[in-house]
């Protein structure tokens, strides 16, 4: 009869790699960490049910409050600002 075996995989990446589990990655994933939070707060309005719900948009990635043309309102990247029928601003519930 063949008995199973366990395996250790932060022991054999030790001895494959000839290096701690993890301790390659950590250097290029610190940095991700180290990044802002950006927040800033936006009304929302998407139809008839959504009028002027204060969102707390929050990320990695900097946002702008916007209105379109539509009369739609929230927060979305600032790449987006400079498409056509999008007006942003960039403080807290300036799109009121």
């Amino acid at each position: 009869m063949i008995e199973p075996t366990t395996v250790n995989i932060k022991e054999l990446s030790e001895v494959k790699y000839g290096v701690p589990q993890g301790s390659v990655l950590r250097p290029i994933l610190l940095p991700l960490y180290m990044l802002p939070n950006f927040s800033i707060e936006c009304y929302g309005q998407a139809d008839y049910m959504v009028n002027d719900l204060l969102l707390q948009c929050n990320g990695k990635v900097q946002q702008a409050c916007y209105t379109r043309d539509n009369n739609e309102k929230g927060c979305i990247h600032l790449a987006k600002c400079s498409d056509p029928g999008w007006t942003c601003c960039y403080t807290d519930r300036c799109n009121a």
